[in-house]
Order: structure tokens, then sequence, then C-alpha cells
């Protein structure tokens, strides 16, 4: 698991730095993700992926990441509507351990 997160980190760095107009948009920082790391063309086909990524970059379509902080406030207040916690702590305290091994 930690392993995999590191790989995405090291994948979006690298998208970040070869393609700057992803810089400033997390909409088009995740297309570019599942185009090069996901096989999203692949999967849907070019007509799909130009239909998806119009309507992704509508001011309309909310990002991803929004969704996540509703969904994560919601479950604070609602426990009955949160989904396997331990699941997500355990990732948590993966990522709590390496940062702190690896922050000097």
């Amino acid at each position: 698991m930690l392993d995999d997160i590191i790989k995405v980190e090291d994948k979006v760095r690298a998208i970040l730095e070869h393609y700057p107009a992803t810089r400033d948009s997390d909409k088009l920082l995740w297309l570019a993700f599942a185009v090069m790391h996901c096989g999203l063309k692949d999967a849907i086909g070019e007509e799909a992926y130009i239909q998806l990524k119009q309507w992704m970059l509508r001011k309309s379509t909310p990002a991803l990441e929004s969704i996540r902080r509703s969904r994560q406030r919601i479950q604070q207040m609602d426990r009955s509507l949160a989904g396997d916690r331990k699941f997500r702590m355990d990732e948590a305290e993966v990522m709590r351990v390496h940062y702190a091994e690896n922050k000097s």
C-alpha cells in the first residue's frame, strides 16, 4: 500500500514537471494521470475520452477532492454514514510513519 502511494506521488510529480497546465487544475491532473498511468483512453476510446474531458473540465463539475472532503465532513458528523473507518485509519498510520521516518 505504501509503495503504491509513493509510486503515485512520483508519477504525479513527473506530470507536474512536464505538463505545467496540470499545476493549477486538479481535474486536468487527474485526467493526465488516468491517461498516462491507468489506460483511460484505451479503456474508453478517444471519442469517449474527449467527451469525458469536456464534461470534467466544466465549471459545474466538482473536483474529486471536493467530493472527498464533503464525504469526510458528513461521515464525521453522522457516524451511521461512515464506511470502513479501520481501513482508512490504518492507511493514515502507514503514511504518518513513512513521513516521520523520511522527514529529514
